[in-house]
């Protein structure tokens, strides 16, 4: 008995396990006689609730700017029909009910994902998110999982509103050109673009078209007045593709109002980018090689719920940018 407690007491505080979050450890399982279920009903209802499990559950929640990216997937053997469609919904504040009416849901995703990224959301404000699920021949969705929240700290891309070439809105997501006395180069305010993510321009209007026009990613925000540079990654408004300045030989379609435009890419070696450009239904990929050091920013805290630890981590940041030549060219950015 000695021996016990001197151990206990050398025994480490970190050494203890962690509790798990409802969202690891979706249930508890428990075998009882069928005598016993009205003895138990009672004392578990004075201290909490007891809910019937969701057949998908909500795995990850990742910070991203404005948003996070949520993840999801199925639970073995829970749902009598193969699953053809998830509902991921989300709603302002922290609950972990289904049921309270204090809470308004809004559906943000609907289809055979497994992950969405939810936008425009307030920095260091707390969300719940939950899902649902149907099978090929159901008409009603299923049990919702038990919500989880979480919140970003990131904030959302915003363009500089340092170049009096383009005014910004009061967000700063999206810039307009105002005046058309030259091209002039607009950069993202500071290397806000982190490898590894998404980030998606939406042309909302265009002016004339020039083979200079366009928008992309570089590792700097030197003064310029193009885009096809080394250390850049350029999308031309004629859907002409430059990497590092030289034109590349596949083609995506020309840029026009309402084009959304998606760049994703993936840090592959210490100089060298791997990035998809998508817009329409078509998409391209190349290696991306540079010349210089990227920036690496530095960051402690990307734990955004379900007990998930806090870890040091780097990310690569790039600018986001675009070039025009003629007025009332506005491009949002998400």
């Amino acid at each position: 008995m000695l021996d016990l407690k001197i151990k206990a007491d050398r025994m480490a505080l970190s050494s203890i396990p962690e509790v798990p979050d409802v969202s690891v450890v979706a249930c508890i399982s428990v075998d009882i006689p069928n005598s016993l279920k009205d003895h138990l009903v009672l004392p578990i209802s004075s201290h909490g609730k007891v809910i019937s499990r969701a057949p998908v559950q909500i795995t990850e929640i990742e910070e991203r700017p404005g948003g996070v990216l949520v993840r999801w997937g199925e639970i073995e053997e829970e749902h009598d029909q193969e699953v053809s469609e998830f509902k991921l919904q989300f709603c302002s504040g922290s609950t972990r009910s289904n049921d309270d009416k204090n809470f308004t849901w809004v559906t943000v995703c609907e289809g055979q994902y497994t992950g969405f990224v939810v936008r425009h959301l307030q920095v260091r404000k707390p969300y719940s998110f939950r899902l649902c699920c149907r099978g090929e021949e159901e008409k009603k969705w299923s049990r919702c999982s038990v919500p989880v929240v979480a919140m970003t700290s990131i904030p959302h891309y915003q363009w500089s509103d340092a170049n009096d070439s383009y005014m910004t809105n009061s967000e700063g997501t999206t810039a307009t050109k105002v005046t058309a006395e030259s091209h002039q180069v607009l950069y993202s305010k500071g290397a806000a673009y982190s490898c590894g993510h998404s980030i998606v321009f939406k042309v909302v209007e265009t002016g004339s078209i020039h083979e200079d026009d366009g928008i992309g990613l570089c590792i700097s925000n030197e003064i310029q007045n193009t885009l096809k540079i080394p250390g850049s990654l350029f999308l031309s408004s004629t859907g002409a593709v430059y990497v590092n300045g030289e034109k590349m030989k596949t083609r995506l379609p020309a840029i026009s109002a309402n084009s959304v435009i998606m760049f994703e890419t993936e840090q592959i070696e210490h100089k060298k980018i791997r990035a998809t450009i998508e817009s329409g239904e078509k998409s391209v990929t190349f290696d991306w090689k540079l010349e210089r050091e990227l920036i690496e920013n530095q960051f402690t805290d990307r734990s955004v719920g379900f007990g998930m630890s806090v870890q040091n981590s780097k990310t690569t940041n790039l600018y986001f940018a675009m070039c025009v030549l003629c007025e009332n060219w506005k491009v949002s950015i998400e």
